[in-house]
């Protein structure tokens, strides 16, 4: 029954958020219908999933700042499966639309990502690293080699609450910026979490997660932590971790159980 902020004897940065929406790579027609969701919960910013057809990039990149606006904070993430023979092509089509900022184009190959800033093609792109920032020895790469500009901090990929805001103070003093972002499916458990951990970093450029409602049919607390229109919401007090498991609704998604001893 402690309040989480009373036992790491820490107050929040802030207490108001404000979380950001992502676009999958889906067909066309869905890729609007979620657009039209998403404008319609004044969302202000967007990562889009993108992949390694130019084609099929141009047009849902066309189409989300079609549909969005200029006010609108569009990036995307290559999901490491770019490389360096097509990698131009894909810069090309981002600045058709006036985005600059993309995340992991090649994955953990540190040599293809330095090719790639020596260019001058990159010239005024911003490169996020994800899979390529697992642990801070990898953040101690980037900063000596200067690959990336910014990491993508993910609690259930970085080691947990603890080790995810330590990241994020280590990245601050080596001059690189951070994002907080989560993984597709996360419970609410995770959004309580991520919750925690966007009010207690010091300045992530975006937040993403706490998509409960709009992602899953069903959860297993009993806390709704969805964000609200604008993508607002409120750092959770005096709620231990900001939630309490549903046992019910536990029991009812669950397939099998294993005692362990």
């Amino acid at each position: 029954n402690e309040d989480i902020y009373s036992l790491l004897g820490r107050e929040p940065v802030r207490t108001d958020l404000i979380y950001g929406g992502t676009l999958p790579m889906v067909p066309q027609a869905a890729a609007k219908a979620m657009l039209e969701q998403y404008k319609k919960l004044a969302i202000s910013t967007l990562r889009i999933k993108i992949g390694d057809d130019p084609d099929f990039n141009r047009t849902l990149l066309h189409t989300a700042h079609e549909m969005t606006g200029e006010d609108f904070d569009l990036r995307v993430d290559a999901n490491c499966v770019w490389n360096l023979d097509t990698v131009f092509q894909h810069l090309e089509n981002l600045q058709s639309v006036g985005i600059t900022i993309v995340e992991e184009p090649f994955g953990r190959e540190p040599e293809m990502i330095l090719k790639l800033r020596e260019d001058p093609r990159s010239k005024g792109f911003v490169f996020v690293a994800d899979e390529s920032v697992l642990s801070l020895q990898d953040l101690q790469v980037i900063g000596r080699n200067q690959t990336y500009d910014i990491i993508n901090i993910r609690l259930s990929k970085n080691g947990g609450l603890m080790r995810s805001l330590a990241l994020a103070e280590a990245a601050t003093e080596l001059g690189i910026q951070y994002q907080l972002g989560c993984h597709v499916g996360e419970t609410g458990i995770l959004s309580a979490a991520g919750r925690i951990a966007a009010s207690l970093m010091a300045q992530p450029l975006y937040i993403d997660g706490s998509y409960d409602n709009y992602l899953l049919s069903d959860n297993i607390i009993n806390e709704n932590l969805t964000f609200g229109i604008g993508g607002k919401a409120e750092a959770v007090r005096n709620n231990g971790l900001g939630f309490t498991i549903n046992t019910g609704k536990l029991k009812g998604l669950c397939n099998d159980h294993l005692t362990c001893f």
